[in-house]
């Protein structure tokens, strides 16, 4: 009852925000903020003793305060927003004049600083409580930024507060030898201790500063001023300005892909069990951050672990002070805690190295560099993220996907730079691209996103080595040489999804197949056709042709139409509904790709033997009027 009757009075208060607007006109305000805002200080003795110590207790409770206040109403002002020293206008923020806020001493000035200072370990190991309370500081400066209502006052204070390059400056470059509270990953105790949380908490923070660097290149950009742009953009990739005409050297974004590269491999193996063995413990899980992350409730499989252990002691198993049953009930909850610890930390990974890589994007696409400089940052992106790539295709194809979409903006951002400032350089890690894709092309047979964008990078990556006639040759051998040293295993992947995929994968590989088809004829080459032909997908494409008169006709007559699929290699029409355009685009891609396979001499062999006249007549692409369309009368003739 009590639950629900503080449930009330917090509904109540949100739809009225009363107290908010008492105490915007009321000067106590500030008296409570200029208090808390000397809290927030950062104390030497306070690291010393520990988070125990009560200076620490008091800056976690106001932190976690005022991140949850943010969240529960981040397009009204809150009491949060007051305390921080803003205004309230109504439904809107202001900064009030002579205030705390514009003298600079309000609480979020504190917060600022405190972020800033506020150290991340100590004696080189990274240390979990610190870095949890510097990024839950770190986390109410996102909720202010982040929010239409608040982001235009806070994002100028915390530029001039030079929040971004104290960040890189502070970031510790991690490795496999990084002490993480007191183990490395690749010990055996890493996964028994609090040392998840310390990398835990890392990733989070990492995720933090390439969103907020990610905000600063949009918002710098969107002002206009070269000089900041300039400044930003500088201080992302490595160096800052200070006083004077020098310069500080620090961390970049490059050098923060460092925890892409931790080994946080998980070896322990379910336990051996002879208590507890038929307990089913997936049925005390839950989840979090929106049902992403599936995590078994400790608490809960402690009772549950608890009544079997008293079922058994009632039916004189075992005595209740059985000393195996108390370590088997021990051991099981320590495998299924560090599981936790696993799962969560593959997840603070994945959303790490998805902040990166947005960064990277928003970088390549709206900051304007020389070419020549352009080049050379694509080139750095491309050789640092390739191996993490290359590893990511099988082991984590989440953060396989994110990298693959980021290699598509890189070649997409490559075609409009000047051919001669690219170099060899690059062409080689495009190259090297590219035999990763195709490589990994069969390798995903469960993930069509993924191999949908192995597809549209290997058919850039052709499409620029086909087309410029300035290209090395020995780029064409090698994709010429890759694809053949893949073979049937690649062609079948392929040739599967041109046939019958979604409507966006099915034409991804149709244009591949086409610009394989090219290549082979700049190669003098008939591996293309002789391959899809041992692959028994010549006749199936042919047979697509059959179908179009039926397909046509009903997208004319319902907007919709039917596609021709393959289940399990078995022809059938499945009801796969689609546009028009969508229809012709499909066809497009696939008549295309026959004229590529007709313009060789084995080609057009192959072609004929597996009944192209018989196919094209079945179509009745010749029994069409131009400007009416396929005659009823002739439809099924």
């Amino acid at each position: 009852r009590k639950l629900n009757k503080s449930s009330n009075i917090s509904s109540r208060w949100q739809s009225t925000n009363q107290m908010v607007e008492q105490l915007n006109s009321n000067v106590e305000a500030d008296r409570v903020a200029r208090s808390l805002a000397s809290q927030i200080d950062v104390d030497i003795r306070e690291l010393e003793s520990g988070p125990e110590s009560s200076g620490y207790l008091i800056k976690m409770g106001l932190l976690q305060l005022l991140d949850k206040c943010l969240k529960m109403s981040p397009e009204k002002p809150t009491i949060a927003h007051l305390l921080l020293g803003f205004s309230c206008l109504g439904n809107t923020l202001d900064i009030p004049p002579d205030g705390l806020f514009e003298n600079g001493i309000s609480l979020l000035h504190s917060i600022l600083e405190f972020v800033k200072a506020y150290p991340l370990g100590m004696d080189g190991a990274v240390i979990s409580w610190m870095i949890h309370l510097r990024r839950l500081g770190f986390q109410v400066l996102l909720n202010l930024w982040a929010s239409p209502l608040s982001s235009n006052l806070t994002l100028p204070h915390l530029r001039a507060g030079q929040l971004l390059p104290v960040l890189f400056m502070s970031q510790p470059v991690v490795t496999a030898e990084t002490l993480w509270d007191d183990f490395r990953t690749n010990e055996p105790d890493f996964w028994l201790s609090s040392s998840p949380s310390s990398l835990s908490e890392l990733l989070m923070l990492r995720t933090l500063l390439y969103e907020y660097a990610t905000t600063e290149v949009r918002a710098v950009y969107k002002q206009g001023s070269p000089s900041v742009q300039r400044d930003t953009l500088r201080t992302i990739l490595g160096t800052t300005s200070v006083e004077g005409d020098q310069s500080v050297e620090h961390p970049s974004l490059f050098d923060l892909f460092d925890f892409a590269d931790i080994d946080i491999g998980f070896s322990y193996t379910w336990p051996e069990l002879q208590f507890f063995g038929s307990v089913n413990v997936e049925s005390c899980v839950k989840t979090e951050e929106n049902g992403v992350v599936v995590l078994y409730d400790i608490e809960a499989l402690q009772e549950l672990l608890q009544l079997v252990k008293e079922d058994l002691v009632a039916d004189g198993v075992v005595t209740s002070q059985n000393e195996q049953i108390m370590a088997e009930k021990e051991k099981l909850l320590l495998f299924l805690s560090a599981t936790n610890e696993f799962r969560y930390v593959q997840f603070n990974r994945f959303v790490a190295l998805k902040a990166w890589t947005d960064l990277v994007t928003i970088i390549t696409t709206t900051c304007k560099m020389d070419p020549t400089y352009m080049a050379s940052f694509i080139q750095q992106t491309l050789q640092l993220i390739l191996p993490k790539f290359e590893s990511s295709i099988v082991e984590t194809p989440a953060e396989a996907i994110e990298l693959a979409h980021l290699g598509e903006t890189l070649i997409d951002k490559l075609d409009k730079i000047p051919t001669d400032t690219n170099g060899d350089v690059i062409d080689e890690r495009l190259d090297y691209l590219f035999q990763v894709c195709t490589s990994g092309i069969p390798q995903t047979s469960d993930n069509i996103t993924l191999r949908e964008s192995l597809y549209q990078i290997s058919s850039k990556h052709l499409a620029r080595i086909t087309a410029s006639s300035s290209t090395d040759d020995r780029f064409k051998e090698h994709a010429h040489s890759t694809v053949k040293a893949a073979g049937p295993t690649l062609m079948e992947t392929i040739c599967d999804d041109a046939y019958g995929s979604s409507e966006s994968c099915r034409v991804s590989a149709l244009v591949l197949l086409n610009l394989l088809g090219i290549l082979d004829q700049q190669r003098n080459s008939s591996l293309l056709v002789n391959l899809i032909t041992h692959s028994n997908y010549l006749g199936m494409f042919l047979d697509v042709l059959r179908v179009m008169p039926s397909e046509f006709r009903n997208a004319k007559a319902t907007g919709t139409l039917l596609i021709f699929c393959s289940i399990n290699r078995a022809v059938s029409l499945t009801a796969c509904y689609l546009d028009t355009a969508q229809l012709l685009l499909f066809y497009e891609s696939q008549l295309s790709l026959l004229q590529q396979l007709s313009q060789t001499k084995a080609g057009a062999s192959q072609l004929l033997d597996a009944g192209l006249f018989q196919a094209v007549k079945e179509s009745q692409l010749f029994s069409a009027d131009p400007d009416i369309g396929i005659g009823e009368a002739n439809f099924n003739s």
